[in-house]
């Protein structure tokens, strides 16, 4: 799931200066790990922004400076990246999943009005694109 927090639906060029302050901890509820807490920080700015999510799988670090970096874990080789557009966090995902064939994840994260953290991710695995999934979690 932290990886899919860092995916993005649209695909940009170059990165942009601000990154949004994702910063804080947050209550999720998912239809298929149950409820579960999110903790993120970060730290620098502009593209030297770096994001640590912590959550029920672990920990994951991403930097937010849209260069691709090989993937190779749990059964998955390709590449991703992490981009700031906006007020989004933007993250990317292509490769090969053991057992699955292709896969391609794109996400976009970013605050609400209410200060919640809203993830929209696009998935297509295997040949089958999956219906556009947005996660809403509440800040505590």
């Amino acid at each position: 799931m932290k990886k899919i927090i860092f995916m993005a639906t649209a695909l940009l060029a170059s990165t942009t200066i601000a990154c949004p302050n994702l910063t804080g901890n947050y209550a999720c509820i998912d239809q298929e790990f149950g409820n579960y807490t999110l903790e993120i920080t970060q730290t620098g700015s502009g593209n030297k922004t770096v994001y640590t999510v912590v959550d029920y799988q672990g920990t994951e670090v991403s930097r937010a400076d849209g260069i691709w970096r090989a993937s190779n874990e749990d059964g998955f080789q390709g590449k991703e990246r992490a981009l700031c557009s906006g007020a989004s966090l933007v993250y990317q995902m292509y490769g090969n999943a053991d057992g699955i064939g292709k896969v391609s994840i794109n996400a976009q994260v970013y605050l609400d009005s209410n200060d919640d953290l809203i993830n929209v991710a696009n998935i297509s695995m295997g040949g089958q694109d999956f219906p556009t999934e947005t996660q809403s979690c509440t800040r505590f």
